[in-house]
């Protein structure tokens, strides 16, 4: 003999079967204590509605749901549940409507509803049944749950993101519309030349001269958002009394109304390739 587990799932749905069957078959007739001791076993809400939607029958937990007495709400049309729960309108408005929905009350609790039908009596009537559940607690503990599994990969993503800037062989320097700089990597602050401390508060304006400075804010004012990316090369004069040309791709970025929001640059040494090219123009003039 095989024993099934039986959890509170499977406990509420044997439970509705069971009082599904009473309804169509007239057992409440004969045990009408024993349904009543089934029903209000049951922590989910439950309201039997009637073929004219008249509330025939609640258990305990709906009663405490609503805050009212059995005397109350019996033979109430079931629109009375609206005044708790206004987001219900669909179902208790709809005869044929069916299914599930998720809703908060003004109290911000959630709850899970699960409207079906059932026919009964004689005449094959039409009732429906109303299971209203609150899970806002385990809606809580999901959430708690997302976020903290949110910070653990984001953290990782963090970690993952600064060991590639860190090994990034290209300087990545960003600014916003006002050219205040918001983020730089370690290449960037070693052709500057610049301490982290030093480059607080600083503007990119800060780090060209007047003209590099002009010529690069003209190719960012001519990106659009159907064109964002943009090229632009300058020297950088050293400490010690050297040149280095930096070759610079950057991208404009806009938000919804297509003004400009950041710029992001990345940016490769190229004077290697500036003094080849020199050399070859001074042999062939």
């Amino acid at each position: 003999l095989m024993v099934m587990p039986i959890d509170g799932l499977t406990f509420t749905l044997v439970t509705l079967i069971f009082y599904i069957s009473a309804l169509v078959f007239g057992m409440f007739d004969i045990a009408p204590v024993a349904r009543k001791k089934m029903l209000d076993l049951m922590k989910d809400a439950i309201f039997v509605l009637d073929s004219e939607g008249l509330i025939n029958d609640v258990n305990t937990s709906a009663l405490k749901l609503l805050g009212r007495e059995r005397k109350d709400v019996i033979l109430q049309h079931s629109s009375m549940l609206l005044e708790r729960f206004p987001a219900l309108e669909r179902f208790i408005m709809e005869p044929q409507e069916t299914g599930e929905t998720e809703f908060k009350d003004a109290d911000d609790r959630t709850f899970e509803a699960e409207m079906s039908v059932f026919d009964y009596g004689r005449m094959k009537k039409t009732g429906r049944m109303l299971v209203i559940k609150d899970v806002t607690l385990s809606r809580q503990i999901e959430k708690k749950f997302r976020e903290a599994e949110f910070q653990m990969k984001l953290a990782d993503t963090n970690r993952r993101y600064r060991t590639i800037i860190e090994n990034q062989t290209e300087a990545i320097l960003t600014f916003d519309r006002t050219g205040q700089i918001t983020f730089f990597n370690p290449v960037f602050e070693r052709i500057a030349e610049r301490s982290t401390k030093q480059m607080a508060d600083s503007r990119i304006g800060d780090l060209l001269n007047q003209d590099d400075n002009r010529a690069l804010w003209e190719l960012i004012w001519k990106a659009t958002p159907e064109a964002p990316v943009f090229h632009f090369e300058h020297v950088v004069s050293l400490l010690d009394g050297t040149d280095m040309w930096i070759h610079w791709q950057g991208k404009v970025h806009f938000d919804e109304k297509g003004e400009l929001v950041e710029v992001q640059t990345a940016g490769i040494d190229i004077t290697e390739k500036r003094r080849k090219e020199a050399e070859y123009r001074a042999i062939v003039e």
